[in-house]
C-alpha cells in the first residue's frame, strides 16, 4: 500500500461519502434530494448525520435558500415554542417580530439534531405544524404559512420511552418521511482512508500544516482502530497529527499518542485489506 496523499479541496466533499456502503446511501440521498419529502437520519454520535443532512440540502431546488440546523439537546425546558416558532410581542412602535427557525429557514432546509431528547407534545407540535404548513408565534395573532424541508438527526438507541408512549407510538410522530441508516465508522473502514485524506486536507488549508499525506503504516493503524466517537473522532486524531507533524507525511508515530491505552481488537481478516491507493 503506497503512501496516501491528500484530496483536493474541489473532491473533499465526495471524498468522504467513497466506499460501498456510504456510495450506496449516496445513490439513495441522490434520489430523496431531488424530491421534497422529508428525511429521517439515524446513526451513532460523531458518524456525519449533520454533513449527510448538508448534503441532501445541496443536492435539492432549495440549495440556493437557507440550511438551518438546530440542536434540540440545548434547548431548555419550556423554550421549545420560542426556539421554533418564534415570538411576537406588542410595544409602542408596533409588534416586534422575533423569527424562530421555521420562519428563518422558509424556503430552504431546517434539521433538528437529537431531535428524540424532545418531549413527545413538542414532536407532535412540530409533526402537526409540518403537516398544516403554518404556525403561530408566541404572543402572535396570525398564522405564519411556511414552505421548509424537515431532516431529523436521531441517535441510536433512540430512547425507547418515545417509542412506547402515546397513541401510535413512533410512527405517529415522526417528521422524517424518508428513513436512512448512517453505519458508524467501523462498519464502513473502506471510507477511512479518504476521510483521511479529506480531513489533512482540511488541516493544510487553515494553514496550521503543510502535510503531504500519511504513510502506510499510520493508515493502518487509524483503519485498524474502531473509533467510538466515529467521523468526529477520527478527525480530532488527524488534526492533532497533523499539529505535532507540521510538514511531510504523517506517521505512526504522530498517530499512536492519540490512540494511547485503546484497544485494536480487530478481527484477522481486516489486516489483510488492500485499499489499492
Amino acid at each position: 500500500m503506497s503512501n496516501l496523499r491528500t484530496t483536493s479541496p474541489e473532491t473533499e466533499p465526495l471524498a468522504a461519502a467513497q466506499g460501498v456502503l456510504m456510495g450506496q446511501i449516496l445513490n439513495t440521498i441522490a434520489r430523496v434530494a431531488v424530491s421534497d419529502l422529508s428525511v429521517r437520519i439515524v446513526g451513532e454520535n460523531g458518524t456525519g448525520k449533520q454533513w449527510l443532512a448538508r448534503v441532501i440540502h445541496a443536492m435539492s431546488s432549495r440549495a440556493d435558500r437557507e440550511f438551518v440546523p438546530l440542536d434540540c439537546s440545548t434547548i431548555a425546558a419550556g423554550q421549545f415554542h420560542r426556539h421554533v416558532f418564534g415570538t411576537e410581542t406588542a410595544g409602542a412602535a408596533g409588534r416586534e417580530v422575533r423569527p424562530g427557525v421555521l420562519e428563518s429557514a422558509i424556503g430552504g432546509t431546517v434539521y433538528f439534531d437529537k431531535f428524540s431528547v424532545l418531549p413527545l407534545e413538542s414532536w407532535k407540535e412540530l409533526v402537526v405544524a409540518f403537516e398544516r404548513q403554518h404556525f403561530r408565534r408566541v404572543g402572535g395573532v396570525e398564522d405564519v404559512y411556511f414552505n421548509v424541508r424537515a431532516i431529523e438527526g436521531l441517535s441510536v438507541p433512540v430512547d425507547e420511552s418515545h417509542l412506547r408512549t402515546g397513541a401510535g407510538g413512533w410512527s405517529s410522530v415522526r417528521l422524517g418521511q424518508v428513513g436512512i441508516n448512517l453505519p458508524p465508522l467501523r462498519e464502513r473502514r473502506e471510507s477511512i482512508p479518504y476521510l483521511v485524506g479529506g480531513f489533512i486536507t482540511e488541516c493544510n488549508a487553515s494553514g496550521r500544516s503543510s502535510i503531504e499525506g500519511i504513510t502506510p503504516e499510520a493508515l493502518e493503524l487509524c483503519t485498524l482502530f474502531d473509533w467510538p466517537g466515529n467521523v468526529r473522532e477520527l478527525r480530532s486524531a488527524i488534526e492533532s497529527a497533523a499539529l505535532v507533524c507540521r510538514k511531510g507525511w504523517i506517521d505512526r508515530d504522530h498517530v499512536s499518542p492519540y490512540l494511547k491505552n485503546r484497544s485494536l481488537d480487530v478481527p484477522e481478516a481486516l489486516s489483510q485489506v488492500q485499499f489499492g491507493l
